[in-house]
């Protein structure tokens, strides 16, 4: 007999400065609107996110004068900690429309009425504490205890970051439940001839693609010192690279870099695009010789999950969190060695043709709706827990 449906109130994630929360949505309600029916999705969102063909619960606006629209917009979106006046009005809001309510925000935990599923992405301001501010790192350990104090279940992306939390918070680690999200591959990514969105952006036909935020923990810098050491070893490899160019915790960084790529002579060797349409980012893919990610810190890497799913190889920084995505093909190197990124990119680019592999895709292709449907059914089983009775239940 089937379960009856469990109405599911989500806090819909992304926007233009965070590309990743709005991947990490999209991919959470295309596996469940697939494998999960029994599931019904609602968001509340803001006028300018994407709908994903879910029924909103609450529309809010920066320009909407309505009394909670404007409290949502005011605590949620600048973060400004803990309110009880918040909570009764969201819960006012969502009783009767909401069985559990899933966010990485706090203040959507503890809800009357309306238990809490809590994401917590990554713990890199604990692990990074040099690029955030000391009240920063203290106001995210202050609301991560509160969300992880209220909530009912916690849900983490991967076993390194529930060590973090049973390092970091350890009374809370009994909630926690690790759930891997799956990259979906767009339809028809394998249909369109990849060099020809390549020339589009006027790119050779051999590059490796970074598809990662310019924010400074990613580690781009790494990439143009290891390019400058193999150029001086006469190869001259090229890494296009797309994604945001504004980092809030270091305005400067991407500007700095453009320089640093300039002063050094790599412009036409490391190729900055900005952000691109998601579509185009699996074709780029497709046409490289490798995705890169170098970077310092992850929670669970979204690019190198679309590679997983997409099917193509992968060059990694050591990150204990890289080799538990262990993509197929994955080569790691030591994140602060330019030495060992450059040895790293200089095999690939030796031995490795670009365009699509058709090895890797064939078998990325018949894994993925499998992989899909288990994270699908991890994520539907942990958000029904919620309403059960369970340790450290509010």
């Amino acid at each position: 007999m089937s379960e009856a449906p469990l109405r599911l109130a989500v806090r819909a994630l992304g926007g233009a400065r965070w590309a990743g929360g709005t991947t990490y949505m999209a991919n959470l309600l295309e596996a469940l609107k697939s494998y999960a029916p029994d599931i019904r999705v609602q968001l509340v969102a803001r006028r300018d996110q994407p709908e994903h063909g879910y029924t909103r619960v609450i529309t809010f606006s920066p320009f909407s004068s309505h009394r909670l629209v404007r409290l949502v917009d005011r605590l949620v979106e600048s973060r400004v900690g803990e309110n009880p006046g918040f909570a009764r009005q969201l819960g006012h809001a969502l009783a009767g429309q909401a069985d559990v309510v899933f966010a990485p925000n706090h203040n959507f935990m503890g809800l009357k009425h309306i238990p809490g599923l809590y994401w917590i992405p990554d713990f890199q301001h604990l692990h990074l504490p040099d690029l955030f501010s000391r009240d920063e790192v203290a106001r995210r350990d202050r609301e991560f205890r509160i969300g992880l104090e209220r909530a009912r279940r916690v849900l983490v992306s991967s076993d390194d970051a529930r060590g973090d939390l049973a390092k970091f918070f350890p009374r809370a680690a009994e909630k926690a439940t690790v759930v891997h999200f799956v990259a979906r591959v767009p339809e028809g990514a394998y249909d369109k001839d990849p060099m020809e969105i390549a020339r589009r952006y006027h790119l050779p036909e051999k590059f490796l693609y970074l598809p990662n935020q310019f924010w400074t923990h990613k580690n781009h810098r790494l990439v143009v010192d290891a390019l400058a050491l193999l150029g001086e070893r006469k190869l001259r490899p090229v890494v296009v690279c797309s994604g945001n160019f504004f980092d809030r915790r270091d305005p400067a960084f991407a500007a700095d870099l453009l320089c640093d790529i300039a002063r050094l002579g790599l412009r036409d060797r490391f190729i900055t695009l900005g952000l691109v349409p998601h579509d185009d980012v699996y074709a780029l893919m497709r046409q490289s010789v490798a995705v890169i990610n170098p970077s310092l810190f992850e929670g669970w890497s979204t690019s190198v999950e679309e590679a997983k799913s997409l099917g193509k190889r992968v060059l990694l920084s050591d990150l204990g969190v890289h080799r538990e995505q262990a993509p197929p093909k994955g080569q790691y190197f030591d994140r602060h060695s330019v030495e060992d990124c450059a040895h790293c990119i200089g095999e690939v680019w030796r031995e490795v043709d670009p365009g699509p592999d058709r090895e890797l895709e064939t078998a990325a292709r018949a894994a993925l709706p499998v992989r899909t449907r288990e994270y699908a059914t991890r994520f539907a089983s942990l958000a029904r827990q919620c309403v059960l009775p369970g340790p450290g239940a509010p």
